[in-house]
């Protein structure tokens, strides 16, 4: 089936959101820099998030040193842990997508 644009619905691609890494209204895959469960439509401080990698292992962490800037809304759940990998001695950050309210 075709698509029909009706009224506003006129996709302008002026009206998409930025794509800039770290600007309000962007998605991140962000990680825990602190122990401790976060919970979907929680926020949290840039400084207790770091960039993460979708999978890391021994010193492959990425841009783990890197925290964004901002105020960021948990859009996913993440578990408890306080501990290291069972395969590897480097600590394990509990991942999710975050979006950046402010």
């Amino acid at each position: 089936m075709a698509s029909v644009i009706r009224g506003s619905d006129n996709f302008d691609s002026g009206t998409v959101g930025s794509t800039t890494v770290g600007d309000v209204g962007t998605y991140a895959l962000l990680a825990a820099s602190s122990y401790g469960a976060r919970v979907a439509g929680t926020t949290v401080s840039g400084s207790n998030l770091k960039y993460a990698n979708a999978y890391s292992s021994g010193s492959g962490n990425g841009n783990h040193n890197v925290s964004p800037s901002g105020t960021w809304r948990v859009m996913g759940n993440t578990g408890y842990y306080s501990g290291t990998s069972t395969y590897t001695s480097t600590q394990v950050y509990q991942t999710t997508v975050c979006v950046r309210i402010s």
